[in-house]
C-alpha cells in the first residue's frame, strides 16, 4: 500500500470533522510553534547582556527541534521562519531585518541549513512510520486471510501458532 492509499483509507475511515474542531486542531499545533519560539526569544533576550549580540539565531534552533519532535512539518517550518525573523529582528546587526554584519549572513545561512535539515530527517521520520504502518497493515490482513481459510476448510489454527505468524511477517 503506498502513502496515497494509507491517506484515503483513513479519510475513509474517519468522518470529515466540522470547521470548527478541525480549525481549533490546527489552531493549537501551530500555537505551540508561536509559542516554543517565544519561549526561547525570551531566554535569548534575557542572555543578551552575556552573549553581547552574538548567536543570533542558534537559540531559536532549539524551538525548531522541540517542535519537529512534537508537532508536523508545516509547524516546524513556521517555527524556522519565526525564528530567523525574530533573530534578524532583534539579535542581528543592525536591529532591523537587514544585515550588514558578513558573520550574520552566515549565521543566518547556517540557520537555514540546520534547521531544513531537521524538517528534512522529520520527513523521512514520518516516512518511515508511514511505511511501517503499511507493512504491519498488510501483514495482519494477510494473517487474516490465512485465518478465514482454515477455518472455512474446518482447520481451526491454535493461537500459538498464529502469533508466531503474525511475529514472522511483521520481521
Amino acid at each position: 500500500a503506498t502513502f496515497w492509499q494509507f491517506k484515503l483509507a483513513r479519510l475513509e475511515a474517519e468522518p470529515f470533522p466540522s470547521f470548527p474542531s478541525y480549525f481549533i486542531h490546527h489552531i493549537r499545533r501551530y500555537s505551540f510553534a508561536i509559542i516554543s519560539v517565544t519561549v526561547v526569544l525570551i531566554v535569548r533576550w534575557l542572555l543578551e547582556p552575556t552573549l553581547e549580540g552574538s548567536m543570533p539565531f542558534s537559540f531559536f534552533l532549539a524551538a525548531v527541534l522541540f517542535t519537529a519532535r512534537t508537532q508536523g512539518i508545516w509547524e516546524t517550518l513556521l517555527a524556522l521562519i519565526l525564528g530567523f525573523l525574530l533573530g534578524t529582528w532583534f539579535f542581528a546587526e543592525p536591529l532591523s531585518l537587514g544585515f550588514s554584519d558578513l558573520h550574520d549572513w552566515w549565521a543566518a545561512t547556517l540557520y537555514f541549513i540546520v534547521g531544513l535539515g531537521i524538517v528534512w530527517l522529520l520527513k523521512s521520520e514520518q516516512t518511515a512510520w508511514l511505511r511501517t504502518i503499511s507493512s504491519d497493515l498488510s501483514a495482519l490482513k494477510q494473517t487474516r486471510e490465512l485465518h478465514q481459510a482454515r477455518v472455512s476448510h474446518g482447520q481451526p489454527q491454535p493461537s500459538r501458532e498464529l502469533l508466531a505468524s503474525i511475529v514472522e511477517n511483521s520481521q
